[in-house]
């Protein structure tokens, strides 16, 4: 902790914002449990909260499963020593929970819509949670205190700055931004888009510039201080459809943008357009960018789309590397902060695949969730995954 707040001291943007369980089931309960009961699509019965969407996985690979939540879960992160989880759901509840044994530490209440956004601060002493109707809240891990709380427009997205422990930024449906102090709520700063929603952004790592992709295809690159656009991909050179995803590589050479229209971009720091993709499926239109993500240890783009088209290109040639097609509809994908040339997919049937970088090949994948994976992170310092599923679950899954 002490090397973070050095680290905080040294780079930040000054927090002042920038100024500078077995259970015994009696007989009298079965009727009531029978409700919970439902049948999928081939006339098997699944419990609704366990097993309520329909994939019927041969095993559980995971070695922890969560089950407080009572609606989907939309969103999650886990901390980077793997002790901590926070996972938002659909019943408008977050929780941050104890890795270990699934317990609950303390619930992230007052939400009045599906909780879509939560994350860990830099120094991992904050959590913040945001729901659709543009409601973000800020707690304490020690206590689960609320020391923040504000309402912007409808929310799309929401990030810790990476370098300021303190500093939140947010994206919304009406295409404006913010950034925030959490511990000074009256210092705040706005990013006006074009009236048209923004809808995914990424952070430079040097903590000055944010990257944020709008409805209309267009990207603009911030400076975060000032509330200034610093450039602009607009026109011919912009998406033809919504941003959906954007990635900024580790060193902030370089960004990645993926649309709706099932294009990529690579684009460098500076605007300028270096390569645009075709990722998905041409005949398709449903068939969108999901997810893009760098690899830090070699030049390379990993994209995927919702009909399963997993891409790997080369950044330092533009060309493709290998061109993997999933059984499944892809909802995210991450590389492995410890063994860096491992890419994770998040499966649309429930399953959590790792594949090689270097050669494309499926490595290994791991079943138990029984419906689709909407969101899943990885602890940067062990070899734990944690995934968020529709099947209104948690589940801890080791990577080796």
């Amino acid at each position: 902790m002490d090397n973070l707040e050095d680290h905080d001291e040294n780079n930040s943007m000054d927090d002042g914002i920038l100024d500078d369980d077995i259970e015994v089931i009696e007989d009298d309960e079965l009727e009531a449990l029978d409700e919970d009961w439902t049948d999928d699509e081939d006339g098997n019965g699944v419990q609704e909260g366990v097993n309520g969407g329909g994939i019927n996985p041969e095993k559980d690979d995971s070695i922890l499963t969560m089950t407080s939540h009572k609606g989907q879960v939309l969103s999650c992160a886990i901390n980077s020593d793997g002790t901590l989880a926070v996972s938002g759901d659909q019943s408008d509840m977050a929780y941050v929970w104890n890795v270990q044994d699934g317990t609950v530490k303390f619930a992230c209440s007052g939400h009045t819509d599906s909780v879509t956004c939560v994350g860990f601060n830099s120094k991992e002493n904050l959590v913040a949670t945001g729901d659709m109707k543009g409601s973000i809240q800020v707690w304490k891990i020690e206590d689960g205190e609320k020391i923040f709380e504000y309402q912007v427009d409808d929310l799309n997205w929401l990030k810790w700055h990476p370098l300021s422990p303190n500093v939140l930024l947010a994206g919304t449906d009406k295409g404006d931004s913010w950034m925030w102090n959490v511990k000074d709520i009256a210092s705040i700063k706005t990013y006006q888009g074009p009236n048209l929603s923004c809808g995914a952004a990424d952070i430079f790592p040097d903590g000055q510039r944010a990257v944020m992709g709008y409805d209309d295809g267009s990207l603009r690159i911030w400076g975060l201080k000032d509330s200034q656009v610093l450039t602009s991909i607009t026109g011919f050179n912009a998406h033809k459809g919504q941003v959906l995803t954007v990635a900024v590589n580790h060193i902030g050479s370089h960004i990645a943008s993926g649309s709706s229209d099932g294009t990529v971009k690579l684009i460098n720091q500076n605007g300028r357009v270096l390569a645009t993709w075709v990722c998905g499926d041409a005949s398709d239109e449903e068939d969108t960018v999901e997810s893009v993500a760098f690899c830090k240890s070699h030049p390379l783009l990993a994209t995927a789309t919702v009909n399963g088209n997993l891409d790997i290109w080369d950044t330092s040639s533009t060309i493709k590397r290998h061109k993997i097609i999933v059984d499944s509809g892809i909802s995210k994908i991450m590389w492995d902060p410890v063994n860096e040339h491992f890419l994770h997919v998040g499966g649309l049937d429930g399953i959590l695949r790792t594949y090689d970088g270097r050669d494309g090949q499926l490595h290994s994948s791991r079943s138990g969730h029984a419906d689709h994976i909407l969101d899943f992170n990885v602890s940067s310092k062990t070899n734990l995954i944690l995934t968020a599923s529709e099947d209104k679950t948690c589940k801890i899954f080791k990577f080796s």
